[in-house]
């Protein structure tokens, strides 16, 4: 499978997640849908517009998880930059087929964390997701830009975030 053509996204990120008969590999801020017993490709998913600002965030770290229970799939992923825009991403699916189902969005925003050592903002780097009968666990390590120069970060510690399944995967559109 080659997933958008690469992108020429480095390192590039590719979770791969099956359910049913589909499988879904992401790439940063980009997915596709594929047939599990063909390889085909089904759709290309684009979840970019799970972020405060679509055109200038930097969306990275996907992960991928199929929910058996629920039938819905689930994408998380970063955004880091620029700080004022960290935040953990979720976008989760209204149906077991990702192609057809709606997607949904949920942002949950770092920037106004309040840091131990009394800086504010940070961004979840290496972030993790899991899922249990009603929880869905988003968590990451926790870095806060430092100094005048763009690229310093201080590790604050891990930081997570626990959803309510049922109350997530319940909302209806607006």
């Amino acid at each position: 499978m080659n997933l958008y053509g690469g992108r020429g996204y480095v390192p590039p990120d590719t979770p791969v997640a099956a359910g049913g008969t589909d499988l879904v590999a992401v790439v940063h801020s980009f997915g596709s849908g594929y047939d599990s017993t063909t390889g085909a490709l089904l759709a290309n998913l684009n979840d970019a517009s799970c972020t405060t600002n679509a055109t200038s965030d930097s969306v990275s770290d996907p992960r991928v998880l199929f929910d058996t229970a629920s039938g819905r799939w689930f994408i998380s992923t970063t955004t880091f930059a620029p700080i004022g825009d960290a935040s953990w991403n979720l976008l989760f699916s209204s149906g077991s087929d990702p192609i057809t189902a709606a997607w949904y969005c949920l942002i949950i925003p770092t920037s106004d964390i309040q840091n131990p050592d009394g800086s504010t903002g940070n961004f979840p780097d290496f972030p993790k997701i899991g899922i249990n009968a009603d929880k869905v666990v988003l968590t990451g390590d926790a870095y806060s830009p430092v100094g005048p120069f763009l690229g310093n970060y201080k590790f604050q510690g891990t930081e997570f975030a626990v959803i309510n399944k049922s109350e997530l995967i319940n909302v209806s559109p607006n």
